[in-house]
This record gives C-alpha cells, structure tokens and sequence, in this order.
C-alpha cells in the first residue's frame, strides 16, 4: 500500500513539473541592456536562404523585424510606413506598419550581386499572441511601389514561431 502511494505521488510530482519545464522559453536573445537595465528580447527565424524574420521586445516596445535579399542591385530605399501583410494559420491578416527608412545593401554572392534589407514593423502584444496562437502561414512585404517580397512560411517553422511569439508577449 506505501509502495502504490508513493508512486502515485511520484507519477503526480512528475506530471506537474513536465509543463512547467515544457514551457520555458528558449529565445536566441534574452538579456538586459547594460545601460538602460531594460530587458531585451529577440527570436531569429530562417523563412529560406534569402529571407529571415525575427520577433523583437524591449519592454513595451514589441516589433516585427524582417531581413531579405533580392537578386541585383536595387539602389532604393523602403520608407518608413511601409506595410507587411502577416496571413495567419486561422486565415486571419496581421497588416503592420515599419518603424523607420530600411536603406538597401548591396553584395556581391558569387558571381552575382544582391541587396539587402532589413525591416522593423511596429507590433501589438495582441497581434503577437495571435501569432504564438496561430502561426504564420505567408508573408507580404511591400518593396517599393507595385513592388512585393512574397514568402511563404512552411510548417516546420511555426512551432519556433510560435513558441518565441508566446514567450516574448509574456511579461
């Protein structure tokens, strides 16, 4: 009889330390900054070879950041108040707006040369536990004019996704 209470309570402890340990965030960036003393952190997701987003928060400064390349040398810059248009897993459409200017830059790959942007959208803590909820299915950034950068976001992505969504919404 002690033998069957003490595994029941052991099974018991087991079962109630498993979530608490599931649920711990692993950010590529968690510290605080040395000046301000403000906690800083940033999740680094790869969409494909040539694009890259990241989920970013220092207090209550949330954003959406998006890095990508296009094939030649594009000698534009994207304006602040450009939209990203965010489709998530429940089809449901995120449309942020970017921080500031993104200048371009260029590179040499090979034998080819590329630019580079990189973008930071402003983010709701709403918007960001939707996409911890649901995922991202496709992402739609304007460029410049009728110009779009269009990537969609396979399956295998999203639990990074979403796990670094849940965890840098939480205060």
């Amino acid at each position: 009889m002690k033998r069957l209470v003490f595994s029941m309570l052991f099974v018991l402890t087991i079962m109630l330390i498993m979530p608490a340990q599931a649920q711990k965030c692993k950010l590529d960036f968690d510290k605080k900054d040395p000046i301000t003393g403000e906690r800083v952190r940033r999740s680094y997701i790869n969409i494909n070879m040539w694009a890259k987003m990241a989920l970013y928060r220092a207090n209550d400064d949330l954003r959406f950041e998006l890095s990508f390349a296009r094939g030649g040398e594009d000698n534009f810059a994207i304006p602040a108040g450009s939209k990203v248009f965010i489709k998530l897993g429940d089809e449901s459409i995120l449309e942020l707006v970017s921080a500031n200017e993104a200048l371009p830059v260029s590179f040499v790959n090979g034998n080819q040369v590329a630019t580079s942007f990189a973008i930071s959208y402003y983010i709701t803590k709403e918007q960001m536990q939707q996409i911890g909820k649901f995922g991202i299915v496709f992402i739609k950034a304007a460029v410049i004019n009728d110009i779009t950068a269009n990537y969609e976001v396979k399956k295998k992505k999203n639990k990074k996704i979403t796990q670094s969504a849940l965890c840098i919404s939480q205060d």
